[in-house]
């Protein structure tokens, strides 16, 4: 750990390793493995009875010094950096539960999370429960409870405040509101009002659920229409059908049914 040092200074510095060339910038390893200095060091490294780099799908020197950085400006013992947000929250989600555990979710997160949660954990013995994020918290029981810190109202009003994205929940904007900051910042509002204003049937949004799978089925279709196995009919017929299955699912997954 570096916590001698500022965040600023972290946020440059922590975790740089330096190659014989003395760079003065990060260097990006773009090689897909190591060279071992003999047949005996490579088996210990793989055995993991050696410290060093195998593979850059395990972790290279550009990832570790990522990994460091990020450890250090959270205060944190150990990162560890996965190539997207899902693949992530997947690793978690195996790294802490097992068959027969319970998840209680927060409704308001990723549409791809509610796919992984009430449709792959499942198959593996895991349920989840989605409730509204504030409530997350007091489930009576759960093996993992998710979003939770993110999902409360300190936190989403310190985030709107600090970042302007929109808080998740009604209760961090009103937290926002009471606390001045709204008449301090004239106008940071706004985007809040446009969510939570009364709707009509003319101005009224929709929320497209499980649009990430919707999206690949429409695409699966177009293809079989342009490659001459289906009917530009009967593959847009099936990409609605499908696609109908899919908001249905997502409606019965929201509504826990």
């Amino acid at each position: 750990m570096e916590d001698h040092k500022d965040f600023d200074t972290l946020a440059v510095r922590a975790g740089q390793l330096r190659s014989p060339h003395g760079e003065h910038s990060e260097a990006l390893y773009l090689t897909s493995s190591f060279v071992f200095a003999s047949a005996a060091q490579a088996a210990a490294r793989f055995s993991g009875e050696e410290e060093g780099f195998v593979y850059s799908r395990f972790s290279n020197p550009t990832v570790a010094m990522l990994q460091e950085r990020l450890a250090a400006l959270e205060g944190a013992e150990a990162c560890v950096a996965t190539a997207s947000g899902m693949a992530a929250i997947l690793a978690t989600a195996m790294g802490l539960l097992k068959a027969g555990d319970h998840i209680v979710s927060s409704s308001s997160i990723f549409g791809a999370t509610v796919q992984l949660f009430a449709g792959v954990l499942t198959r593996f013995g895991v349920e989840t429960t989605f409730v509204d994020g504030a409530d997350v918290a007091g489930s009576p029981l759960f093996d993992a409870a998710w979003l939770d810190e993110a999902s409360s109202q300190d936190v989403q009003a310190r985030w709107h405040q600090e970042t302007g994205y929109l808080p998740i929940t009604i209760a961090a904007y009103e937290l926002t509101r009471k606390s001045g900051f709204y008449e301090k910042n004239p106008g940071t509002d706004v985007s809040v009002q446009q969510m939570i204003v009364k709707t009509t049937d003319k101005s009224r949004g929709l929320r497209l659920g499980n649009m990430v799978q919707i999206r690949a089925i429409m695409e699966e279709e177009l293809e079989n229409v342009w490659g001459g196995k289906k009917t530009p009919k009967q593959g847009l017929d099936d990409a609605v059908r499908r696609g109908n299955e899919q908001l249905e699912r997502f409606q019965k997954t929201v509504q826990g049914k």
